[in-house]
């Protein structure tokens, strides 16, 4: 179990307040209202987020990484709602290339601090990457908020997507790999071929269950607990065919919901936060390791000497 009062005084003494709002909305009586303004601190006038909201992408301009990490703020705060849901939707169907996907990152004129593989992505090749995990943010998002579960962005973001994750015939990069099994995750009950895809897909995953990061510092890997943190999910159901025992604890529908269909009592968010939720969602997008940088696509060239998220 996480020594909670241990890790509110880390969070006190190291984290941005907006985090510091997320980690009351788990733990203690943090309001909807305190986390929506100090997400309000990083919006951009277009409807998407910059200004460092992604900790390694320090640009002011709008990014996908900044429009998931506001997402992942909007589905916290349930079952309250906000326009900033919507907007962010208008952003992003704006800026989406023709296919309904989104670049790893578009470009950035101002990229002091920033690691280099949002800065050298290219802003004109698609990435199922981070358009899994901004479709994935979204459709949770979708479960309690009905203007967001309506706007015609989500439906063409899902359409690219799904395709993408069908042509996909070997495992992706581990961290790719996380984002596109909670998006079908996501999308289970939402879409017939969800869960055959989920199923393929889960069966690629290794017997330890853990997904090795290539390129990454040594020993790095993504555990059983960051591929599925939250335990009320469908994609622990899917253990490799060769394994003993599942991921986690097979998928049960939440006993207390909301009229949306998504358990958010703050109980509930507690019991999800203790799990290890807390460490995946307060966690970067991922850090520029000593030993090598990140794209869409995987490691690429080694980090600048010092760099770090």
């Amino acid at each position: 179990m996480i020594d909670i009062a241990q890790a509110s005084q880390f969070m006190r003494t190291n984290a941005r307040l907006l985090d510091r709002r997320r980690f009351e909305l788990l733990f203690t009586n943090g309001s909807a209202e305190a986390a929506l303004a100090a997400l309000s601190g990083y919006a951009n006038p277009d409807g998407g987020f910059g200004y460092g909201l992604e900790p390694d992408l320090r640009s002011v301009s709008s990014q996908p990484g900044g429009a998931l990490h506001a997402l992942e703020v909007l589905e916290e705060i349930a079952p309250e709602t906000s326009p900033v849901g919507v907007r962010l939707c208008d952003w992003l169907d704006s800026v989406s290339l023709d296919d309904g996907s989104l670049p790893f990152a578009f470009a950035i004129e101002d990229g002091a601090g920033s690691a280099p593989f949002w800065v050298n992505a290219d802003p004109s090749e698609p990435s199922l990457f981070i358009t899994s995990a901004v479709a994935g943010a979204a459709h949770r998002v979708a479960d309690h908020d009905l203007a967001v579960a309506a706007h015609p962005w989500l439906e063409s973001v899902t359409e690219y997507c799904l395709a993408a994750i069908t042509a996909t015939k070997d495992p992706p990069f581990a961290i790719a790999f996380r984002y596109i099994l909670q998006f079908l995750d996501a999308i289970h009950d939402k879409r017939t071929e969800a869960p055959a895809e989920l199923a393929r897909l889960g069966a690629m995953l290794p017997e330890s269950g853990s997904l090795p990061v290539v390129g990454g510092s040594e020993g790095e890997k993504l555990t059983p607990l960051d591929i599925s943190p939250v335990p009320v999910v469908h994609c622990v159901t899917y253990s490799h065919p060769k394994r003993s025992a599942k991921i986690s604890t097979t998928w049960r529908p939440a006993r207390s919901q909301t009229e949306a269909g998504r358990s958010t009592s703050p109980a509930t968010r507690r019991r999800r936060a203790s799990s290890g939720a807390v460490t995946a969602r307060y966690g970067p997008f991922r850090r520029c390791a000593p030993t090598g940088a990140w794209s869409s696509n995987g490691p690429q060239a080694r980090a600048a000497p010092g760099a770090s998220g």
